[in-house]
């Protein structure tokens, strides 16, 4: 079963590499375009003859497709002599369905350009963006570059915050001496920027520290993707979320256009957000700001990323929710001092406060310290080695839930920022 798996897997990825160099090839080389195709062609064939339950697949047939292709850098699945033993039918057709399904469906080409969402995409540059026919035409040009990168599908929804069963997994990922003792260094250099973002927008520098600690390790890592792939992959074939992208994408040539970059040169995430800050396309052409007046809005410089994030946690709108901004003054979380939950409690881990501090205490959670009863709050549970841990969880919780909906992703935020803190506050202490 294993070797089943790591079979599909493979073949995957080759098919896909397959069609990415055909259509690379199409634009440069006809003959090797027209030898790449063959070979996708007959690696799909393969596949659905081992779906009829034939085992075809061997050692000397991939070498020898392999000897035919002199494109430097083209991996193939090579496997031991006689590894492939006849299996029943009904084995293949279960393994393998997936991947004969993917074959047939993916089109001779791999530009965005032909794609029939691409007109749509055409108008909604028109409509929401003001494009020209001029515009349109280095917009096509460059979906004609994109690459497919379904690898990039696959990251974002197995994302660490989701798929990482433990808290203590997931936060030292985050919160670690370095982590902690280079944020300490950033918020030392840019103390002007931090206390200026704080006296404008409230928001303390150690949390918006924390936000460019957690996302970019303080921008010493913005993202080796593409965002011109990472967007139209995202936007054109995500199974659940192609719609948020799409208009991300839309997003991103709009930006490329307003700030003088080519599509093809900006890097960031797989999920295409950019910068210190990692902003997604739509939010830096409307939240991000010039914070030291050079006349250029630029989020790979600290004092724009700085200003731009409190400014985010001010003015974000979430497409989805009511918004919640940053609340001057008040803490993002209050310890749980016992909790004995009963029927019919709130849910919990909620992407928003869903109850009050006074209704929290009704339902068996009661907090460590004492706080108006008519606070808006939510529940956090926690796993841990040893079991459940739980807090309740404030209005600039959720400000920061807005960055990134995950509870351990706002946990990371949260407990990053408090450690920062704590070494700020033993630094003034020692001196």
């Amino acid at each position: 079963l294993e070797f089943m798996k790591a079979l599909g897997s493979a073949a995957i990825r080759m098919i896909a590499a397959l069609r990415v160099k055909t259509a690379q090839c199409e634009a440069r080389d006809a003959a090797n375009a027209s030898a790449f195709a063959s070979l996708a062609t007959t690696h799909c064939a393969v596949l659905a003859a081992t779906l009829r339950g034939r085992t075809v697949l061997g050692h000397c047939g991939v070498t020898r497709l392999a000897k035919t292709s002199s494109i430097r850098g083209t991996s193939f699945l090579a496997l031991p002599q006689n590894s492939l033993r006849p299996l029943r039918p009904f084995v293949w057709q279960q393994t393998l369905s997936a991947i004969a399904l993917l074959c047939t469906a993916l089109p001779a080409t791999a530009s965005y350009r032909d794609d029939p969402k691409t007109a749509v995409l055409h108008q909604k540059l028109v409509n929401e963006y003001a494009f020209t026919e001029s515009d349109l035409t280095q917009v096509d040009a460059a979906l004609d570059q994109a690459e497919r990168l379904p690898q990039l599908v696959q990251a974002e929804r197995q994302n660490k915050e989701t798929t990482t069963p433990l808290w203590d997994n997931y936060r030292a990922l985050h919160v670690f001496p370095r982590q902690i003792e280079n944020g300490l260094r950033v918020l030392r250099e840019n103390r002007s920027w931090f206390e200026r973002a704080e006296a404008e927008f409230g928001v303390p520098p150690v949390v918006i520290a924390a936000i460019m600690g957690v996302e970019t390790k303080y921008g010493t890592y913005t993202g080796k993707h593409r965002v011109l792939d990472a967007l139209a992959t995202q936007g054109y074939e995500h199974p659940r979320r192609s719609a948020f992208f799409f208009n991300e994408l839309a997003a991103y040539f709009a930006f490329c256009r307003d700030f003088g970059r080519s599509p093809t040169e900006v890097k960031g995430s797989y999920a295409g957000a950019v910068g210190f800050a990692q902003f997604m396309p739509s939010n830096y052409l409307s939240l991000a700001v010039d914070y030291d007046g050079d006349g250029s809005v630029n989020l790979w410089s600290m004092p724009d990323a700085i200003g731009s994030i409190a400014h985010y946690f001010t003015r974000y709108q979430p497409p989805d929710r009511p918004a919640v901004h940053w609340r001057r003054g008040e803490p993002l979380l209050v310890p749980v001092a016992s909790v004995a939950l009963k029927a019919n409690t709130p849910e919990r881990n909620t992407k928003a406060a869903n109850a009050t501090l006074g209704a929290w205490a009704k339902a068996g959670v009661k907090p460590a310290v004492e706080m108006p009863a008519d606070l808006p709050a939510g529940l956090i549970e926690l796993q841990r080695p040893q079991g459940a841990e739980y807090w309740l969880a404030l209005p600039n919780f959720y400000a920061v839930m807005t960055y990134n909906p995950r509870v351990f992703y706002a946990m990371a935020v949260t407990d990053l920022a408090a450690e920062l803190q704590a070494a700020q506050s033993a630094v003034v202490t020692a001196r």
